[in-house]
């Protein structure tokens, strides 16, 4: 009898377990494709806008691989990337997400400004071509609504190549889960 109902509680719910529900649309969705349609890069010497496209894997219940690409087209030209890993303290699968996670910022921009020169000890007009690398943090909120999303993500961080500067970057996407 003893063994019977052992077998009964491991198969069961006891009072004090919850259970977890998911909606039954969005199981097995866990990609998201978006645009993102407003991009504001305050890194580096220049701030610049532009626009940009993102992929996003869940990979389980809380965490996701997000590899964003920006296309700077305001105040300077360029392209940048921020390969991040996700976390979902609330979980992915619903209406309303918000995540944290760190990022690897990399870019190359030409960008035309006054710049401070060593050798001369005077800021010069100049026309550069770099390329940047940082770690920042990743926070963005997802909301959906069926299976598209609206999603604002900012970074912030620090550039440790070619030199040190502040990273500050916001984006506004919108996207399709599937």
């Amino acid at each position: 009898m003893t063994l019977l109902l052992g077998l009964t509680k491991t198969k069961g719910f006891s009072n004090n377990e919850k259970q977890i529900k998911i909606d039954s649309t969005q199981k097995g969705k866990n990609k998201i494709i978006s645009i993102l349609p407003l991009v504001y890069d305050g890194v580096y010497n220049n701030p610049g806008g532009g626009i940009g496209a993102s992929f996003e894997r869940q990979n389980n219940k809380k965490l996701s691989f997000y590899l964003p690409l920006h296309f700077f087209i305001y105040d300077k030209f360029g392209l940048s990337t921020s390969p991040t890993l996700k976390f979902y303290p609330f979980g992915f699968n619903k209406n309303v997400c918000w995540s944290i996670g760190p990022g690897l910022r990399l870019s190359r921009v030409i960008e035309s400004g006054y710049f401070y020169d060593e050798n001369s000890g005077k800021a010069i007009f100049k026309t550069l071509k770099r390329n940047y690398a940082g770690l920042e943090v990743h926070n963005g909120l997802n909301v959906f609504v069926d299976n598209f999303s609206l999603a604002i993500a900012t970074s912030s961080g620090i550039t440790f190549l070619p030199h040190s500067d502040y990273i500050r970057f916001v984006s506004l996407g919108i996207g399709y889960r599937f």
